[in-house]
């Protein structure tokens, strides 16, 4: 089982029954160091505020000085080809965090890194402090019964780390995860401080991944249970025909939460030593399949149950977005307005003697198909929608599985800390997954030799979602318009018109690169396996050895070749025999893509499927091979945050050379904290009364904290960060260092200014020594003005 894929993101109606046996229906403001620089959300004016009002702004700091990387590796058969290609990216995405290269004032790389002495500067502050983790995408059976899923090692590792489920994988203290630590003052016991030990244990830890897991993959399901699950369940078993989760977590009146009962102890417990409140937070996914992420209630176990499921009504198969698309094994007093009854519809009648309800045979239900296009043959569909892990990702609270109650969100949660909650701009979702490169490549690498992916901002600027995936939530679906991303058994058509020159789609051929991006279409005669989105030469071809199942060119049990020769996959063509195979495939991730799509400017998309397989020198040196452009993309990305960003607009200062705040923003800097301000420290100062009762109003709206629990918003205090003066204002602007903690606004520094847009030549600059980080350690800093502070142009 291999790949189990939905198209739909629709929810079985709580109405519904089925009548078979078992089948009832920052910002987080961590300056560390001595500068930093902030940025708003909206424009500020540059006239000097004349009414009493008060405006109040976040300023996401973006100085993060600590990162928690997981990693979702697919675990299943076909994945070691794509495992090892990762290992050989870890070293690239550890020297970029560890040793960032150096970059002159024009953007261009100087070929150095770390000291990178007069020729540029390094394109973010070196990050002394990593947590890195890996998970698979084996969650079980769901309380299914299928082979290959069982509780065991590998087939279900229940979402926890990697460093605990697999022996001889040493992690830091035990804990199941690594631990870069610079210093050796960032963890105790201190963590790793050699690259090359990091890399290799790194490394090590990716491969034992390994791809013994189970078929239905839970790719979302599982980096969302390890960081996010207020209520992670230690099990999950059919009972009396219903999907139970052992877990559930009690909510006491005030709004506070209490005991965790029939919860995955051991894996809270490694998420709390992983997960710190005022990290960046990145999460990268590699997989080659669409994502299976079964429902854990309901009748999700059916999923992965020995028996066939039932049929849908025949609306579903023009679209299964309809009213009257059901399942035929559903009960109902009657119908939905609209439509007919069960009993007379040509896909649900005509039952054979004894039998309850319209089933499919082997044919229409194959095991390796159950997660695809369900709602279209099921009449329902029993994987979570993906909205679920937008909103885990997004939103700062969360509801319960079990309750539906409202709790804190676990990745946003920083109870029983000094710290703020994390800002949603410091979580970022990255996915190596089936999709041709083309497709997400900038115009240069189309035609070059390169490898330059898109951001997500381009991508929906350039309209590639609907190359992509569609609108599968349309009635009716409206498929991709690149017809490789389509899913399907069937042989397809068309032309994906993004690559240069055009590549269209070959129904059958012996090339195995009949075209560049899939070479050619298969043969499914049994209707047991999709087409592919994209292919790649495998570096090493491999021989394929009977009851080998992770070698997509295996005889069959007998020994025999029939079904290869009969599938004419691609996969098995150019080598010594149809048992050698010589590339490696994947199939539309369009599960994984939604949520990347709906996430928005934080996701980063990038092909499993290989552009450059043979490296120009080492793989470590070549920005083309393997998936160092995947590793480029997220640097890229998540160096907007370790960086510091640009203010997209200019501030007004006070532009009198006779008045005492001559060069001064004309607006007040405020740090807010959970506890024990001190604004006798040195660059601090009283907040105004009035800034005050706006700043606490606007924590709230910000929903850092509230009215009840031990986050109210009444516990918090501010102190207003003073900025820099006379001799010390100009040297914070001219990018020295001034004597005391403190910030200014710069707008015309071109060095400081370098890694701005053209469009944002402005920030502030906060300065403070390591005694008195500035803004303080765990705050949340705001910037208030007096009076209308908005451009009314840009409202």
């Amino acid at each position: 089982m291999m790949l189990k894929r939905s198209t739909t993101e629709s929810k079985p109606s709580a109405k519904a029954r089925l009548v078979r046996a078992g089948l009832a229906t920052m910002a987080v403001v961590t300056a560390v160091g001595a500068l930093a620089t902030g940025c708003l959300s909206r424009p500020v004016v540059k006239a000097q505020p004349k009414t009493s009002n008060v405006f109040v702004d976040q300023i996401v700091q973006t100085s993060v000085d600590k990162i928690d990387l997981l990693f979702m590796v697919d675990n299943s058969a076909s994945m070691a080809d794509k495992q090892e290609i990762l290992q050989d990216a870890v070293p690239v995405l550890v020297s970029r965090l560890v040793s960032p290269i150096c970059i002159r004032a024009d953007g261009t790389p100087t070929g150095k890194s770390g000291d990178c002495g007069t020729d540029g500067a390094p394109e973010f502050s070196p990050i002394g402090d990593i947590h890195i983790g890996v998970v698979d995408s084996s969650l079980g059976a769901h309380g299914g019964s299928i082979s290959g899923c069982g509780d065991v090692q590998q087939e279900n590792d229940n979402g926890r780390l990697l460093g605990s489920v697999r022996d001889g994988v040493p992690s830091w203290n035990n804990s199941g995860f690594l631990a870069w630590d610079a210093s050796g003052k960032a963890n105790n016991p201190p963590g790793e401080s050699k690259a090359d030990a990091l890399n290799m244990a790194f490394q090590n830890m990716v491969a034992a991944t390994r791809e013994k897991g189970c078929g239905f993959e839970s790719q979302l399901e599982a980096w969302y249970r390890f960081l996010v699950d207020p209520e992670p369940p230690a099990s999950v078993k059919n009972i009396n025909g219903q999907t139970v989760r052992s877990s559930k977590l009690t909510v006491n009146p005030d709004g506070t939460t209490g005991a965790c009962v029939g919860c995955d102890d051991t894996l809270l417990a490694q998420r709390k030593a992983f997960l710190r409140p005022d990290s960046l937070v990145a999460i990268v996914m590699l997989t080659d399949e669409n994502d299976c992420s079964i429902r854990d209630d309901g009748v999700g176990w059916f999923v992965a149950s020995t028996s066939h499921m039932p049929r849908s009504t025949a609306p579903c198969d023009a679209d299964p977005n309809a009213a009257c698309c059901r399942s035929c094994a559903q009960i109902e007093a009657s119908p939905p307005s609209g439509c007919g009854a069960l009993a007379d519809d040509t896909n649900c009648k005509n039952l054979p003697a004894g039998q309850k309800f319209a089933a499919w045979d082997v044919l229409g239900d194959a095991l390796n198909l159950r997660c695809y296009d369900q709602k279209r043959r099921f009449g329902f569909d029993l994987l979570y929608e993906t909205g679920r892990y937008v909103n885990a990702l997004k939103n700062k609270t969360i509801q319960l599985q079990s309750t539906g109650q409202s709790v804190p969100n676990p990745l946003y949660d920083a109870a029983g800390s000094d710290k703020a909650p994390r800002d949603p701009s410091l979580v970022f979702l990255a996915g190596i997954v089936g999709v041709p490169w083309q497709d997400i490549a900038d115009d240069a690498s189309l035609t070059g030799a390169g490898l330059k992916y898109l951001s997500a901002k381009e991508l929906l600027a350039k309209d590639r979602w609907s190359a992509l995936i569609g609108s599968p939530g349309a009635s009716p679906p409206v498929a991709p318009t690149d017809p490789f991303m389509v899913e399907t058994y069937k042989v397809r058509t068309g032309t994906n018109s993004i690559a240069m020159p055009p590549v269209s789609i070959v129904a059958d051929s012996k090339d195995p690169h009949a075209n560049v991006i899939n070479g050619h279409e298969q043969n499914v005669p049994d209707q047991a396996d999709l087409q592919y989105a994209c292919t790649f030469p495998l570096k090493t071809p491999k021989m394929c050895a009977k009851g080998d199942k992770g070698c997509d060119c295996t005889p069959d049990g007998n020994g025999g070749n029939g079904a290869i020769v009969a599938a004419n996959s691609p996969l098995c063509q150019g080598g010594t025999s149809v048992n050698q195979q010589t590339s490696a495939k994947a199939y539309p991730g369009t599960r994984e893509l939604q949520v990347l799509k709906d996430l928005g400017d934080n996701a980063i998309v990038a092909s499993i499927c290989p552009k450059v397989i043979k490296a120009n020198g080492t793989p470590q040196t070549d920005p083309n091979y393997g998936y160092n452009p995947a590793v480029g993309a997220i640097i890229e990305r998540l160096k907007e945050a370790l960086k510091g960003k640009c203010l997209p607009r200019p501030i007004g200062t006070d532009a009198d050379p006779m008045s005492p705040t001559f060069g001064q923003v004309l607006c007040k800097v405020i740090e807010a904290q959970k506890a024990n301000c001190d604004c006798m420290l040195p660059g601090r100062g009283v907040t105004p009364s009035d800034v005050n009762d706006a700043v606490q109003a606007q924590l709230k709206a910000s929903g850092n904290c509230g009215d009840t629990g031990p986050n109210k918003c009444s516990t918090w205090c501010t102190c207003e960060i003073l900025q820099e003066k006379d001799a010390a204002l100009a040297a914070c602007i001219n990018n020295q260092v001034p004597e005391k903690p403190g910030y200014c606004y710069v707008d015309k520094e071109p060095t400081l200014l370098a890694k701005c847009p053209a469009n944002q030549q402005q920030l502030l600059r906060f300065v403070g020594d390591a005694n008195h980080p500035t803004p303080a350690q765990g705050s949340v800093a705001f910037i208030a003005c007096l009076g209308e502070a908005t451009d009314p142009s840009q409202k």
